[in-house]
């Protein structure tokens, strides 16, 4: 879905319903205009741009991608110049927009996290990787959880996505709408999403550093699912088809290591 904008404010997601808040404005030169950009994020921004311009040239090409800096103000993503003074000119474009830098293609793949609950509890995978039901073309875990169990950060990260103010689910793709979740970003570019949390049970905000560990909020079964548990995944960003990674996880004592398995169970115990 996209949208075409002139000085407006964007607010456009392609895998969640919370979407960036960044602002897109031009500032007039005497050659044309310079595209600036507000990024009210905790996380840099990826927007693709495609220019419709009439009697203008950009210096990006028609169509391009930027990277927007967590927080940046009047970040410059491109310069709009008149091809002939003595004609009029004007442009549009559209827009798409993701949280995160789509151009990393690099991560930590040897990277071990921590189970996400607490020490001294066992929980089964009930869906694995490319699973039947509903990881076809993903990469993620569904962890065996009853509501109300305390559900720790796997890796160590800064929260740039969270919704907890649904207490609704069904077991149809509608009720994705009714998700509570958390979305942790690691120092490698990497996001975790914590997916089907308990109404209201997060014990952080938005730009809040989490420690691997942490408790973050409890389990549930908020969203699209059919009984409590708790969904992970690791992914890249990107604006179409997100890029989920295997992760490996400490098990038992902490010493060894593991991608984890379809209907296995795993001790915590560090």
């Amino acid at each position: 879905m996209k949208a075409i904008f002139f000085f407006s404010i964007l607010f456009f997601s392609c895998f969640s319903l919370a979407q960036p808040k960044i602002e897109i404005n031009a500032q007039k030169t005497i050659d044309g205009f310079v595209l600036l950009v507000n990024n009210l994020e905790y996380s840099a921004v990826s927007v693709k741009l495609k220019l419709n311009l009439k009697n203008l040239s950009s210096s990006k090409g028609d169509e391009f991608i930027a990277v927007i800096p967590n927080k940046a103000v009047q970040f410059e993503i491109a310069e709009l110049n008149k091809l002939n003074e003595y004609n009029g000119y004007s442009y549009s474009y559209e827009v798409t927009s993701t949280f995160g830098d789509v151009t990393s293609e690099t991560y930590d793949i040897d990277y071990k996290y921590s189970l996400p609950f607490e020490k001294g509890e066992e929980f089964q995978v009930q869906q694995g990787y490319f699973g039947k039901y509903t990881h076809q073309n993903e990469r993620s875990l569904d962890i065996d959880m009853p509501i109300g169990t305390n559900v720790c950060a796997a890796r160590k990260g800064i929260i740039i996505k969270q919704v907890d103010g649904n207490n609704s689910y069904c077991a149809k793709p509608s009720c994705v709408d009714f998700n509570n979740y958390i979305d942790i970003l690691h120092d490698d570019g990497t996001i975790a999403n914590y997916s089907h949390l308990k109404y209201q049970s997060s014990r952080f905000k938005l730009g809040d550093i989490v420690d691997e560990g942490s408790i973050i909020a409890e389990s549930d079964q908020t969203g699209y699912t059919s009984g409590p548990h708790l969904h992970f995944v690791v992914y890249l960003p990107a604006f179409e088809n997100r890029k989920s990674l295997p992760t490996l996880f400490k098990i038992n004592n902490g010493n060894e290591f593991t991608l984890l398995q379809e209907k296995q169970f795993y001790l915590k115990n560090y």
